[in-house]
């Protein structure tokens, strides 16, 4: 069976058109001033994802919600660890790395959608990878 060609909007799914989305596609760590930006733009790179492959298949928003609060939760998680250096610190940064599977998992499901081009893959699997980095440098400063 052919598989049906639908358009793929790029420079849409990868949030090109608006300011500051090159937080997305650099690599590497990301300065804690960067992270308020670079979530909003994770949560429009979610939406958009949504509203191209809802129009092929409706039944992906029943996890709208609780996949869109994965990354408001792994958000928060990682605020906690920037701020806590008490005795709590290494349980917040356990659960950080424990969440930060899940969205990996998350970007996995985006990136799973397409078989061509590979930029749109990747572009998905280097969200999660610059968090890793951010958390990574964050805890080498300590």
């Amino acid at each position: 069976m052919v598989k049906p060609f639908v358009f793929v909007p790029m420079h849409e799914l990868m949030c090109v058109d608006l300011s500051g989305s090159e937080l997305l596609r650099e690599r590497g760590p990301l300065y804690k001033e960067e992270l308020a930006e670079f979530f909003m733009l994770t949560r429009i790179v979610f939406d958009r994802w949504h509203e191209l492959i809802g129009v092929m298949a409706p039944a992906i928003y029943t996890q709208y919600h609780s996949f869109r609060g994965t990354i408001k939760d792994l958000e928060m998680q990682m605020s906690r660890v920037f701020d806590e250096d008490g005795p709590e610190a290494f349980d917040e940064r356990r659960r950080f790395w424990d969440m930060l599977d899940s969205f990996d998992g998350l970007m996995e499901r985006l990136a799973s959608a397409f078989d061509n081009p590979s930029d749109i893959s990747m572009f998905y699997f280097n969200i999660g990878e610059r968090l890793r980095k951010t958390m990574e440098a964050h805890l080498e400063a300590f």
